[in-house]
């Protein structure tokens, strides 16, 4: 097992909507967050492999703090005579955003979290 860094950028944008008794109300913002993390892949046979990803982020500069982490498992094939990959995981993500003052206050402190399906082709 190795242990990949990773270092980058997230952008986030964020918007709704709330209809009712003929008015609506509606607001977005956007956001790019500066990340740092670890990558953490498992061969778990010639075909099977697993991989850990965690990073964190924000530092003030986008959100106050972003928090990343996916647990993923692959199976490699072959496609069109290149190598591919098959993963299925989950990716949880953490942000605490926050713009504006009084009625001009954009506020996000959520995390969202779900499966992921995914596959990738080499060239």
């Amino acid at each position: 097992m190795s242990v990949q860094p990773l270092a980058g950028l997230r952008w986030t944008h964020v918007g709704g909507k709330l209809l009712g008794f003929g008015a609506s109300v509606s607001d977005s913002d956007d956001w790019v967050d500066p990340f740092i993390g670890v990558r953490l892949p498992l061969r778990l046979s010639d075909r099977w492999s697993a991989e850990f990803e965690a990073d964190i982020g924000g530092f003030g500069v986008g959100s106050s703090l972003s928090a990343n982490g996916s647990l993923q498992i692959g199976y490699s094939m072959t496609v069109l005579n290149r190598p591919a990959q098959l993963s299925i995981g989950y990716r949880a993500l953490y942000e605490q955003y926050h713009s504006g003052q009084n009625e001009n206050r954009f506020a996000l402190d959520a995390v969202t979290h779900g499966p992921l399906l995914g596959i990738s082709l080499g060239f």
